[in-house]
């Protein structure tokens, strides 16, 4: 939809005719926009928050949902974040926002590419990008990772190692099991 374009009409118009819509992620925000889309025809969409930084405010909505880039490698954050705002005490979900520095870093240069920069800390090098978006040079990631330690992207990072073990010995069981 274009700039300007309220989400509401979107779902007035495409809502019946299309047997596989279940919802939108709204990647903007205009929260009146969003909690409208949530209540139209009784909540009958799904409605997904896009913007990963705008986490709490969306929970203050009882947001259902969110789809981001940033869940990826900084789950045990949201997690917490969700966590503290469900036991009612606003005042430490307000507190754990030093994550949101996070979202600065991409801005530097290389836009919103830099979720690779942060996977390849956490021990995941996804390889390059897709030639539309312009890979980085080694400098650019050596300084990228200063620059994501000074804001402590690891101690709100998700531990990626565990994962990859209990993937690991999932896979042997099974291959296990074909031997069998």
């Amino acid at each position: 939809m274009s700039v300007g374009t309220f989400m509401t009409e979107l779902l007035k118009t495409i809502q019946g005719r299309g047997p596989s819509f279940e919802g939108i992620k709204k990647t903007h925000e205009d929260f009146m926009d969003y909690l409208s889309c949530m209540h139209l025809e009784g909540g009958c969409s799904d409605m997904l928050l896009g913007r990963d930084g705008n986490r709490l405010p969306a929970l203050s909505l009882a947001a259902p949902g969110a789809a981001g880039s940033t869940y990826n490698y900084t789950a045990p954050f949201y997690l917490d974040l969700v966590g503290v705002h469900a036991s009612g005490d606003l005042s430490m979900a307000r507190l754990p926002q030093q994550p949101i520095d996070m979202f600065r870093l991409p801005g530097k240069d290389a836009g919103n590419g830099t979720g690779k920069a942060f996977m390849r800390m956490r021990g995941m090098d996804c390889g390059g990008f897709r030639l539309h978006v312009r890979n980085k040079s080694e400098a650019f990631y050596e300084a990228f990772v200063l620059d994501a330690e000074y804001v402590g992207f690891r101690s709100f990072s998700s531990k990626l190692q565990p994962v990859l073990d209990a993937i690991q010995a999932s896979a042997n069981e099974s291959f296990e099991g074909l031997l069998k």
